[in-house]
């Protein structure tokens, strides 16, 4: 089997401006001793989009002491490829949810991320479900990282207001965490609304399957320090991921509280490998 170069997830604390008298002690810990896990990014796509691919370098990725096996999704493709797609439409892209639960079987400790998902392309509530489902079999291991999008042909083909994706994943995420978190789970949002359902089993965690902003503009970074547990970026070289952190900490600086909405935020930067 050949395997293209990978890019490799670094995940590290990001320092949080220390003006901020109202930090958590978890985010003051962190600040304070950060720490480098290293994951890797691919898995189900491309030259690694059949079962080898999925479930062997999982295995060998758990064996080799990586923290994390990521993948990311495309639900479709435009055809022909146009900038801004980012790959040739015939390209196999296993969808994540498929892949993470065969890693999921044959891993007992690696991080199990979907990365990112493009959240306005999802009904949250079924997305909910299957990402619930995935970290009650696989003992709280999922992370989920969302996005927007950025091809405006793959909201078309879904049927999805391209304009308002931005507006659609911030609900979305308040409507995924109402279903995890609630007793009685309800959520009355803009584009989400739903009252009267349960959905079993729960993740693991009390708070829900941790999300990760992703995204390469401002908006994707302020989305992360205010409604996610991290963020997530990906395809960056180390002076691009730099610029991003810097953006991060100005966001910090400029909300209300000068931190983040979320205790133990994390920052997760998708690095090529030389």
């Amino acid at each position: 089997m050949a395997v293209p170069r990978h890019p490799v997830n670094y995940d590290a604390s990001v320092e949080i401006p220390r003006s901020s008298r109202r930090r958590t002690d978890a985010v003051r810990q962190q600040t304070e001793a950060p720490e480098l896990k290293i994951g890797w990014h691919g898995i189900g796509e491309g030259a690694l989009a059949d079962k080898a691919g999925v479930v062997e370098v999982a295995r060998t990725l758990e064996r080799a002491g990586f923290e994390s096996a990521w993948i990311g999704e495309h639900p479709v493709l435009v055809d022909p490829q146009t900038p801004p797609s980012p790959v040739d439409p015939t390209t196999y892209l296993i969808d994540p949810m498929v892949a993470l639960t065969a890693a999921a079987a044959v891993t007992e400790r690696r991080i199990l991320g979907a990365g990112v998902l493009l959240l306005p392309l999802h009904e949250p509530l079924a997305l909910a479900k299957q990402l619930s489902s995935l970290d009650y079999l696989s003992g709280g291991r999922v992370i989920a990282g969302v996005g927007v999008g950025y091809v405006r042909g793959e909201s078309d083909a879904i049927f999805v207001d391209f304009a308002t994706r931005g507006r659609r994943a911030d609900d979305g995420i308040d409507a995924m965490r109402a279903m995890w978190t609630q007793p009685q789970p309800a959520h009355d949002g803009p584009f989400y609304r739903f009252g009267g359902v349960q959905s079993y089993p729960r993740p693991v965690r009390s708070t829900g399957v941790p999300i990760l902003g992703g995204g390469m503009s401002l908006a994707g970074r302020t989305r992360a320090v205010s409604r996610c547990e991290g963020w997530y970026g990906i395809s960056l070289d180390v002076e691009a991921a730099q610029t991003a952190l810097e953006e991060l900490r100005q966001c910090w600086s400029s909300s209300s509280t000068g931190q983040p909405r979320w205790g133990g935020w994390r920052s997760r930067s998708c690095l090529p490998l030389a």
